[in-house]
């Protein structure tokens, strides 16, 4: 008797290949393969499994079909059971790059399916992951998170560059939970915004980082983030937006730290008008900023001035001096 994963393979081929007739068949047998490749470019990895097996021409052009995924996306390729994304990782996840899973809202139809055992079977049969791009997933629940640290285990060296965890409600309150983002010595970008649980013992696992999102971070304890700045001075791409890292203490960090900061998104409501002055010109390769700083410019200018004339004048010239709109960028 075959196991359940094998009997439901099969299942899911027959069914896919309902959807073609045997005229359709025959039909395409009479293109040439660069007419077919463009058909099986926009096929599901279901029917291109079922094309597969109808002949040694097919054959070769379908797995050469699977050598273009670079991205699985879970949502995209319906893995609605464990069988169908251990069907489809096995057949493109040795040039799979970036794992992808967005889910509409956190809690949704996507969440409910992507569970830790298929998050496990998908990593397994995907050994060259350079990019994870997830989006309001339940990453804590059932101890997702310690999958990925298998799978460093499984890939020394691991050569993932990028990660984005947006949303789902994302806490670190569990050290271990986030001990292997320390293994990855390709990382270079974070994403981990609108994720209010965060407390940020995660940052003290992240060493020479390019860029980070931590917008809408609210929880995040100031003492995290100063030991953060400290191991990642490469960094040249902030976002603390809508968070508490205003302090004395944070602000000390940014500019003793982050000389290599060239777009930085904050709230400046959380900084007084010559701390912020004092910070900028403390960062030399500064070129962007976020849209608060351009509302400062624009709109806060004149009522700045109007509080104490000599004093914000002399501010602002010297931040518009930094700023100089017809040089630097901003982030929106």
């Amino acid at each position: 008797m075959s196991p359940p994963a094998k009997k439901q393979k099969t299942l899911d081929q027959n069914e896919a290949l309902e959807d073609f007739s045997e005229q359709d068949l025959q039909s395409m047998e009479i293109l040439n393969n660069d007419c077919l490749l463009r058909i099986f470019s926009y096929l599901k990895m279901r029917e291109l499994v079922a094309l597969e097996t109808m002949s040694t021409r097919f054959q070769d052009l379908v797995q050469y079909t699977y050598r273009k995924y670079k991205v699985f996306d879970v949502r995209k390729e319906e893995c609605t059971t464990n069988a169908i994304a251990k069907l489809i990782s096995t057949k493109i996840g040795p040039y799979v790059r970036t794992l992808r899973a967005h889910d509409d809202d956190f809690g949704g139809a996507l969440d409910l399916i992507f569970t830790k055992p298929m998050l496990s079977i998908i990593l397994r049969n995907c050994p060259k992951i350079e990019h994870l791009d997830f989006e309001w997933i339940d990453l804590n629940g059932n101890d997702m998170l310690l999958e990925f640290h298998a799978y460093i285990r499984r890939n020394n060296p691991c050569n993932i560059k990028s990660i984005k965890f947006q949303g789902g409600g994302l806490s670190d309150s569990h050290h271990r939970d986030f001990k292997w983002l320390e293994d990855l010595k390709e990382l270079e970008t974070v994403n981990f915004c609108e994720n209010v649980d965060l407390q940020g013992t995660c940052l003290l696992f992240m060493k020479n980082l390019k860029k980070i999102d931590l917008g809408e971070c609210e929880n995040i304890k100031p003492e995290y983030f100063v030991e953060f700045c400290k191991k990642n001075r490469t960094l040249i791409s902030l976002n603390i937006i809508n968070n508490r890292l205003g302090t004395q203490k944070c602000i000390n960090a940014i500019g003793r730290y982050l000389k290599n900061l060239e777009d930085f998104d904050f709230d400046l409501g959380d900084f007084p008008i010559n701390t912020k002055y004092d910070t900028l010109k403390k960062l030399p390769k500064l070129k962007g900023f976020g849209p608060d700083m351009f509302a400062y410019i624009t709109e806060r200018a004149e009522r700045y001035v109007e509080e104490n004339e000599k004093f914000k004048r002399e501010a602002l010239m010297k931040v518009m001096e930094i700023v100089n709109l017809n040089k630097h960028k901003f982030i929106w």
